[in-house]
């Protein structure tokens, strides 16, 4: 996959200094248009707790790869293989998170068109009858002894939840990553690339899962998503709306309106 010049040319440490950076740059852009939106409801989404818990998120993937000899690792691996396969897991699960959050924050940004797409809501179907339909087959099928009354009730309670949520489109704050990945790719239009790299990382994160076989990756893995992380930083930024001009011309019109009370009211 390619990425900007600067991202595939950095080292180590010079990528992780620029994740560093761009991280900040990305909750300053999003606090921007938060403020900016008037929308009581972005700007719940998008509040100072939630932006400085992306960045404790995105800084905490510097916390395994600190003292990592990137060149040693990759060449050799660890001394102790449990220390290595440890700070590979670490790193995988917390990329993973900072890309789910990073993820949420974009579609914040343009919440009324997350809103308005539609995706995950059911339309033009009548939940009542199809409600009844099923009940009514469940309990048929508890009759004829094919599933007992305490499977039926569980099954009864599934069908009530899932159809409830059929209503309207999931809330943006509760969505995991690989909805949202599909979010991307169904609604966004994201190529495939940028959808199997999201799914890739995904999977790595799975390694939390200790009782199913996990494919953890090689530090070189590692790294490209990494420079995958850095490279959907910035085009999540470059396409957020550009909110400088007015921050700036409100700060130009605060200044005049304090000058003016100021001068006519001495001690304003």
């Amino acid at each position: 996959m390619r990425f900007p010049k600067q991202i595939q040319e950095a080292d180590f440490p010079e990528l992780l200094n620029i994740i560093h950076t761009e991280s900040r740059e990305y909750i300053r852009v999003a606090g921007n248009c938060a403020h900016c939106s008037g929308n009581s409801e972005i700007q719940k989404l998008l509040s100072d707790d939630s932006l400085q818990q992306f960045l404790a998120i995105s800084d905490a993937l510097f916390l395994p790869l600190k003292d990592v000899n990137y060149d040693i690792a990759t060449l050799f691996g660890f001394e102790d293989p449990i220390e290595e396969q440890s700070r590979l897991m670490q790193s995988w699960i917390t990329l993973g998170s900072a890309i789910e959050s990073m993820l949420q924050i974009f579609l914040a940004i343009y919440l009324n068109d997350y809103e308005n797409s539609g995706w995950h809501k059911w339309v033009n179907f009548n939940e009542s009858a199809v409600k009844q339909e099923i009940i009514y087959s469940l309990d048929q099928l508890a009759t004829n002894g094919a599933l007992e009354a305490a499977h039926v009730k569980s099954l009864k309670k599934l069908v009530k939840e899932e159809l409830k949520t059929r209503r309207d489109i999931p809330p943006l704050n509760k969505i995991m990553l690989f909805d949202l990945i599909e979010f991307y790719r169904t609604e966004v239009k994201w190529e495939q690339e940028k959808i199997d790299k999201l799914n890739s990382i995904r999977e790595h994160r799975n390694c939390i899962h200790a009782f199913i076989p996990r494919q953890i990756g090689e530090w070189d893995e590692l790294i490209e998503a990494l420079r995958f992380y850095c490279s959907l930083l910035l085009d999540l930024q470059s396409m957020a709306p550009d909110c400088d001009d007015m921050l700036a011309y409100e700060a130009e019109l605060d200044a005049e309106i304090e000058g003016y009370y100021s001068s006519y009211y001495p001690g304003y």
